[in-house]
């Protein structure tokens, strides 16, 4: 009788294991990227009022592209807390948190860059 409750025991804890280390694997896929996190705070934090969705910049001087070609993660950052020219200041964690702003440089980083000019058919006709 011992031996089959120990069995018992033991096969019905493997099984919670089991089910456990499923449900954890799916709450981990699950989890958004740093890519579609960037995404959604270009949004919650109105980057892509002026921005754009894709940092591509305004429609005026006012909001130029992000460059993330050529700007690092710090750099965006500093600039972001301390900006020049018409853009909002957002100096504290508060009013955006340094890590939102790391996954806004890897969202945009994450874009393709537009092709040249020369190299759309349509515009060289």
């Amino acid at each position: 009788m011992y031996q089959m409750k120990k069995s018992w025991l033991i096969s019905y804890g493997s099984s919670i294991a089991l089910l456990l280390l499923i449900v954890a694997q799916d709450i981990q896929a699950q989890a958004p990227t740093a890519e579609e996190r960037g995404k959604q705070h270009m949004v919650t934090y109105f980057c892509s009022a002026c921005h754009g969705f894709t940092g591509q910049g305004g429609q005026t001087d006012i909001a130029p592209r992000i460059r993330v070609d050529v700007l690092s993660a710090e750099a965006m950052a500093a600039y972001v807390r301390n900006p020049g020219g018409d853009m909002p200041p957002y100096r504290t964690e508060a009013q955006i948190p340094d890590a939102a702003l790391r996954d806004i440089y890897a969202y945009l980083k994450s874009i393709p860059p537009s092709p040249a000019a020369e190299d759309i058919p349509l515009l060289n006709d």
